[in-house]
Order: C-alpha cells, then sequence, then structure tokens
C-alpha cells in the first residue's frame, strides 16, 4: 500500500457548479488527497459559501479580495 499523499490545489472565479464537481471528482480519487484547497479568485456567484456548505472543513477555502487572474491567484 502506498504512503504517497497529494495536496489539490483549485482556482476559481464565479463557477460554483463547476468547482462543486471538481471537489467531489478529486475527493473521490483512489489516493485520497491529504487536502484540497481552493483559491477563490473574488467571485460574485456565491462560490465559498457553496463550497463551505457541501464540504465544511474538509475543504479549505482561501477568498481574494479581488480578482488577481489566473497567474496571479
Amino acid at each position: 500500500m502506498s504512503s504517497a499523499t497529494a495536496s489539490i490545489v483549485i482556482l476559481t472565479w464565479n463557477s460554483r457548479a463547476v468547482v462543486i464537481d471538481a471537489i467531489h471528482s478529486a475527493l473521490s480519487q483512489t489516493l485520497a488527497p491529504a487536502e484540497v484547497l481552493v483559491f477563490d479568485n473574488a467571485s460574485q456567484d456565491g462560490t465559498p459559501r457553496a463550497i463551505a456548505s457541501t464540504f465544511g472543513a474538509q475543504v479549505r477555502v482561501v477568498c481574494a479580495a479581488r480578482n488577481h487572474g489566473y497567474c496571479g491567484g
């Protein structure tokens, strides 16, 4: 049995439905991630709230005050 672990980082902006599906996929991998971290680029569609209500403490969300773009996030 492997003892390897990985962290999964997801960058999002106004993509509530898509990121919820992505997180479900990340958590259902054969090798469970050590952590799932979502960096929210100042979404206006309730993305961070949806993640928190769906996954609770299982997923860590970092919220930016403004959109930094994909390279800046």
